[in-house]
């Protein structure tokens, strides 16, 4: 889709959202362009191919999120001091640390699943979905997340997971900031430098 969109780079990307204030119109334009080089509207990026998700970036649920995150919160931090804020995979591979803050996309159904944890029926407001989001909950917490009394009750009671998709991605932030460039750079591959990557 990237090459077909004329985005050869993710700066070309980034230029691409912030080309006109109405996500809807730029969805359009990008859904004509795709019809006229023969290339499917619901193409997916290798990694949602990979771990096959139900969602493109640009499907109808989630394109305002997809164009308006990269206008008005990715170009800013691609443009922020490299010793400040990196956006993975875009940007060289390092570390967090006290003066680097490192961002990064993360799927909270793969990291469940990286990590053997139930990465469906956590959502709904059954005794059984309650359930394993205890159980998720709980398997974060032996894991050394620390979250408190508080917020791991309202991680269970939260019939619709929003709290437990938040805990599970600080898990995916803390796997990222302890693995080194090199190992990041051989589980993403080249073609993530473009269109992105799941961190796990």
């Amino acid at each position: 889709m990237a090459v077909a969109a004329g985005w050869n780079t993710w700066g070309d990307y980034l230029v691409w959202s912030a080309s006109n204030g109405e996500p809807e119109i730029l969805r359009d334009r990008l859904r004509d362009t795709l019809k006229q080089k023969g290339v499917p509207w619901s193409t997916k990026r290798h990694i949602d191919a990979t771990i096959c998700t139900t969602w493109f970036p640009f499907f109808e649920m989630l394109y305002r999120q997809t164009i308006t995150g990269a206008r008005d919160v990715l170009s800013s931090l691609d443009q922020a001091e490299r010793d400040k804020v990196r956006v993975l995979p875009f940007h060289e591979f390092a570390s967090a640390h006290n003066r680097l803050s490192v961002v990064i996309e993360g799927f909270p159904g793969w990291t469940l699943t990286q990590n053997d944890l139930p990465s469906r029926g956590y959502k709904g407001k059954d005794s059984d979905s309650e359930k394993e989001r205890r159980r998720i909950v709980d398997a974060l917490c032996e894991r050394g997340i620390p979250i408190s009394e508080q917020d791991r009750d309202r991680a269970v009671r939260d019939d619709d997971g929003d709290a437990v998709d938040a805990l599970v991605l600080l898990h995916a932030a803390r796997t990222a900031s302890q693995r080194t460039a090199d190992q990041w750079k051989q589980r993403a591959g080249e073609h993530a430098a473009i269109e992105g990557w799941f961190f796990d």
